[in-house]
């Protein structure tokens, strides 16, 4: 176990930041799996060729930003990019769309047997900065 004595703080001039962590394997054809453990995390929608939705529990102000990471035992997998193609955390269906693309720009599957990792920073207020 990690050190006992961690805050819950982070400085910063963004009101009410929030982090939501998503564990997604994947499977064939890029087909998506939520895992346990990803909460405030609705669901995850294959929409295309490397494209994917992720459904957010709840409504925000807006994304702030984005982390990703992959656990692959593929080598065609170190070449990818994740773009944010949508920021639709605000939206009555929260959510943001994702896509993955090789250095060319052509939109690409995440290998079969892949783990995504997620961490989408939030802002949970509209009061202004």
């Amino acid at each position: 176990m990690a050190n006992r004595y961690m805050y819950e703080v982070i400085q910063t001039f963004e009101k009410r930041p929030v982090h939501l962590f998503a564990n997604i394997s994947i499977g064939a054809t890029g087909a998506p799996t939520l895992n346990t453990g990803s909460r405030g995390i609705k669901s995850v929608t294959r929409t295309g060729v490397g494209s994917y939705t992720i459904a957010l529990e709840d409504q925000y102000q807006k994304l702030l930003d984005m982390d990703w990471g992959l656990i692959s035992t593929t080598g065609t997998d170190a070449a990818l990019g994740c773009l944010i193609a949508a920021d639709n955390s605000a939206n009555a269906s929260p959510g943001v769309n994702i896509t993955f693309r090789v250095a060319a720009g052509t939109l690409t599957e995440i290998s079969n047997g892949a783990v995504l990792l997620l961490n989408l920073l939030l802002r949970n207020s509209s009061a202004p900065v």
